[in-house]
């Protein structure tokens, strides 16, 4: 009888073992499923969003802006915490920002912007009690050089000094960018207003994230082969070859995933037997358009596209008086015949401006109140368009310097 109950016992025990370690199994299953998920792409207002950005205003990748926008919303927390003279936990600030940014926020995200501003927060594990939870050891979070009282610009100035420094580390990978696509081209980077179009915003990597004190956890089962070891010669032998199995088909299914060789670019076909001097003149000019690009700012954008037309304008214009066969037009008549012949973006602006660059061939006149104009038909138009065209060049060679 006393043989019978210990063999009763013992099967007890080894039920419950089974148990538990059937527990373990379920949650790694489940969190595999998790795991094993295909990745949520980004959307297109977020991939895209650095083309809504305004003239002269240089955008951040979008995984650059979320932590922008972490920093000030750590920054606000912090500082309530500071001026409550209050301990301020991790967890409770992770908890916060993310309710204002609707973005994650934890470790490795304080980890990203003390690798950009080491001296942004003091970051240490101490041991507290507080009453909403059981652990024992929190992160703890200061600042280096608190704020003395209620100063909302402490506030601001961080994140605009943090923004440039995200806006420094983008520059350098798109200085980088510039050498292998523009070589030789030299563009200071505080005269940039707007990046390269073919730069990738964001495509540029992810910041490293900084090595951060840790609190100490408890070992976890996660994959099949952990639970195996642990479970090794407690449970019967079928059991033991279904986890063998399942850490088998893991490992096949890992060593499927790897990419074996990495892909080649393709060449390009359409450019074979075409002169290499050609291509080389091709790609110096359109480098100095993207330079272009890049440095001109809005009052420089206007002159531009003002001296582009103006050439177009002239012809126009002289083309309009041979075709009347008259020394001198009013000027109503003379804009309504320039509107028919060809479009033109604010004709008076321009028309001010070709009495201004060119008064020895365009002349505007008053006879009784009304306005006319007349011009210089023995005067060489190409000579003045030529005029135009070197004052546009020298404008966009000044600024790409």
């Amino acid at each position: 009888m006393e043989a019978k109950r210990s063999t009763l016992r013992a099967a007890k025990e080894k039920l419950r073992q089974f148990e538990g370690n059937q527990a373990a199994l379920k949650e790694f299953q489940l969190s595999k499923r998790v795991h094993d998920s295909e990745p949520v792409s980004t959307p297109a207002y977020e991939k895209y969003h650095y083309l809504t950005a305004p003239a002269g205003v240089l955008p951040l990748p979008i995984h650059y802006q979320h932590l922008l926008d972490g920093f000030g919303a750590c920054d606000t927390v912090v500082s309530m915490f500071h001026n409550r003279k209050e301990i301020c936990r991790l967890d409770k600030v992770s908890s916060a920002v993310q309710s204002i940014t609707r973005h994650d926020f934890g470790l490795s995200h304080l980890g990203k912007i003390l690798h950009v501003k080491p001296e942004a927060y003091l970051v240490s594990v101490e041991e507290h009690r507080f009453l909403d939870t059981a652990e024992r050891k929190h992160h703890i979070l200061s600042f280096v050089n608190p704020p003395n009282g209620h100063d909302p610009k402490f506030v601001m100035e961080r994140k605009n000094h943090f923004k440039d420094k995200l806006l420094l580390r983008v520059a350098q990978y798109h200085q980088e960018f510039l050498d292998k696509e523009m070589p030789g081209s030299d563009v200071p980077v505080e005269a940039i207003k707007r990046w390269h179009p073919k730069f990738l915003l964001d495509s540029v990597p992810d910041i490293p994230v900084k090595d951060l004190p840790q609190l100490q956890k408890t070992a976890q089962i996660v994959n099949a082969q952990q639970v195996l070891e642990k479970v090794r010669s407690k449970f019967s032998v079928r059991i033991e070859k279904a986890l063998e199995t399942l850490v088998e088909k893991q490992a096949q299914e890992k060593r499927n995933n790897d990419p074996n060789e990495s892909s080649m670019s393709p060449i390009c076909s359409m450019l074979h037997g075409v002169n290499h001097s050609l291509l080389e003149r091709i790609r110096k000019k359109e480098a100095l358009k993207m330079a272009e690009k890049m440095v001109i700012n809005g009052q420089d954008e206007k002159e531009r596209r003002v001296l582009q037309a103006l050439p177009r304008l002239v012809r126009t214009i002289r083309q309009v008086f041979l075709s009347s066969k008259k020394a001198t037009l009013p000027y109503p008549d003379l804009v309504a015949k320039i509107r028919e012949s060809g479009s033109f973006d604010d004709i008076e602006a321009l028309m001010a401006r070709v009495a201004e660059l060119a008064p020895e061939w365009y002349k505007p006149l008053m006879v009784r109140n009304a306005k006319y104009v007349k011009i210089d038909k023995d005067r060489d138009v190409n000579s003045l368009c030529e005029r135009v065209e070197r004052r546009l060049k020298d404008m966009v060679s000044s600024k790409v310097r």
